[in-house]
């Protein structure tokens, strides 16, 4: 059952963050360039300030295929004075839902250079060389390199990791905070504590995406501009979303490349193998790999 606690939801949430800095002696925000953790990471570097624990460890953990304005965002977050990056630019194995033939691709694969759908981000906060991290291969999938990632920064002490999930964006992020059986940090709800012993924090959970744009309006805060150009082709703030463009739920939003950034989108089209398929068929029937209905023309 939910709740009330009697307060806005931005207040709420720092409270949170506030719990966070003064119980974990290591802190760092996940920061994926979207609207929800470009407001996470933009509140903690404001309580991380008033705590004196600037400057913010920052994660980026970067799939190369962007458009171009969330690479400018991120850009901007990441190359900030009171940011410490953790600019993740390594081959990474990714799902390709929009080829039967080929169901994976390498992000920032070597081979594939003169292919990449961006140059590698010029910063001393940029991690490329895969020998970085001793426990890193080529072609680990994401799922595996987050948690190591975690105790590796950890470094043994007390470490929380802030993840700007919101409840009501999918099933599976609403279960994540309600689920009876994970392992909570001090009965709060909005934590999970992982098997490392890192603690992954959520201090917006229970922001709605109103919230969110609410929040960065009265703030003044940065935001990917990308957002702004949806909003003009017609998405509505609830179906706006920002990932990896192959992915199983991210292809149905390919036909956005090809209007909003069409100098990214002939970029993607050459990069992986099915990705204009997926953006025409998964535009016709919502579908690319299931069985498709609809007519057949034979000759003879």
């Amino acid at each position: 059952m939910k709740h009330f606690l009697g307060m806005d939801v931005f207040a709420a949430a720092r409270l949170r963050l506030e719990e966070i800095f003064d119980n974990f002696e290591r802190v760092y925000v996940s920061f994926s360039g979207g609207k929800d953790s470009g407001v996470a990471v933009q509140y903690a570097l404001e309580i991380a300030r008033e705590k004196g624990r600037l400057p913010l460890d920052v994660l980026h953990v970067d799939l190369e295929a962007w458009y171009a304005h969330t690479d400018a965002f991120v850009t901007r977050v990441m190359t900030r004075p009171d940011v410490r990056p953790y600019w993740i630019c390594l081959p990474i194995h990714l799902r390709n839902s929009v080829s039967q033939m080929r169901p994976h691709w390498l992000c920032w694969d070597p081979a594939a250079r003169e292919r990449w759908v961006r140059e590698l981000p010029k910063h001393p906060g940029v991690i490329a060389d895969e020998g970085y991290f001793p426990w890193f291969r080529r072609g680990m999938e994401f799922e595996e390199f987050t948690p190591l990632f975690a105790g590796h920064f950890a470094e043994g002490r007390s470490c929380a990791c802030i993840v700007a999930i919101r409840s009501d964006e999918s099933l599976n992020r609403f279960r994540a905070i309600a689920s009876p059986v994970k392992q909570r940090w001090n009965g709060r709800s909005w934590s999970t504590v992982t098997p490392s012993g890192v603690v992954n924090a959520y201090p917006i959970y229970d922001w709605r995406t109103e919230d969110v744009w609410t929040a960065t309006g009265r703030k003044g805060w940065d935001y990917n501009r990308i957002y702004d150009l949806m909003h003009l082709a017609g998405v509505g703030i609830h179906q706006m979303r920002l990932c990896q463009p192959y992915g199983d739920d991210q292809r149905k939003g390919l036909w956005l490349f090809k209007m909003l950034e069409p100098e990214t989108w002939a970029r993607l089209v050459a990069r992986v193998e099915g990705a204009n398929f997926g953006n025409r068929y998964v535009g016709r029937s919502g579908n690319v790999l299931g069985n498709f209905h609809g007519s057949v023309t034979t000759n003879g």
